[in-house]
């Protein structure tokens, strides 16, 4: 199932907050209308989380996001929205953007960071950048419900040897 045709009977509505339109829409179909509609109605919650900031290059960093994208993958799906400000009760605050400089290769760094930090390898997610004058853009990543689940985090940890590879380096 591909992240952008979710069965929307399994969304769920923040609870006590405007139900999250956008997760219901296509991320072709989502502008900064929607995502100025986050702001003061929805909190974070099992379909959508916010970060004020870009993945950084650090290892921590790479791992929390990598840990964010399967817990939705490994649940129902979601959407992280980078660019978003969040408010102390977890509620969108602010429409930031994010400033990137060329957007391919910031996509194609965020996906081989997913499909190369996870096991099994997850593949259902898309990006969809939003310009946001002029402050850069906002980026929606939709994850959709991996059925090859669970997945873990692999990021940045070593294989370890095979019993063959080590009876082969001990002999040598």
């Amino acid at each position: 199932m591909a992240a952008g045709n979710r069965d929307h009977a399994q969304l769920q509505p923040s609870k006590d907050r405007t139900e999250l339109k956008m997760l219901l829409k296509s991320l072709q179909e989502i502008g900064l209308r929607d995502l100025d509609e986050l702001i003061g109605n929805v909190a974070e919650g099992l379909q959508v989380d916010f970060k004020q900031a870009a993945v950084g290059k650090a290892d921590a960093e790479r791992k929390e996001f990598v840990a964010d994208v399967t817990a939705f993958a490994n649940a129902s799906g979601g959407d992280i929205v980078f660019g978003i400000a969040e408010g102390p009760d977890a509620v969108a605050s602010q429409v930031l953007g994010i400033p990137v400089a060329d957007l391919d290769v910031e996509e194609r760094r965020l996906a081989e960071i997913i499909r190369n930090g996870t096991d099994p390898r997850l593949t259902d997610f898309e990006f969809k950048w939003i310009d946001n004058p002029p402050n850069g853009h906002v980026l929606i990543l939709r994850v959709g419900r991996s059925w090859r689940a669970p997945h873990r985090v692999t990021l940045g940890r070593t294989r370890p040897l095979l019993h063959s590879e080590h009876n082969a380096a001990s002999t040598q």
